[in-house]
């Protein structure tokens, strides 16, 4: 769940480096870091099908004592994990909208700073 929050602040920050519209409703800036995470989420996932597929490197835990699992076992890892990310992306989004909803600024605390060395 962890992960699905800060791949949702990531999105954020990276929404700073652009210029955009600042009076974008609070609903389309959380519907934003949700899809962010949740595509974050699914692009990890590829890369396990893809190094289990490769490389056997049971990275999706489809084999269990050297045996391959079928059927739901073989879907939990894969599932939990995604589920787990959609969650943490929409608490974090619930609380996130709250916090926008009373202070607008608040969304500048996930940008990124430009680092000058003369600092």
């Amino acid at each position: 769940m962890i992960s699905g929050a800060l791949l949702f602040g990531l999105a954020w920050a990276i929404l700073g480096c652009f210029k955009f519209k600042e009076e974008l409703p609070a609903g389309i800036l959380c519907l934003y870091g949700v899809a962010f995470a949740v595509f974050c989420g699914v692009l990890w996932e590829c890369y396990e099908f893809t190094c289990d597929s490769l490389f056997a490197m049971n990275l999706q835990r489809y084999l269990s004592a050297g045996r391959a699992l079928a059927g739901r076992a073989a879907l939990l890892d894969t599932m939990g994990d995604l589920i787990a990310g959609l969650a943490g992306s929409l608490l974090f989004s619930c609380w996130s909208y709250w916090r926008l909803k009373n202070d607008r600024s608040w969304l500048k605390t996930f940008f990124f700073k430009k680092y000058s060395p003369d600092d």
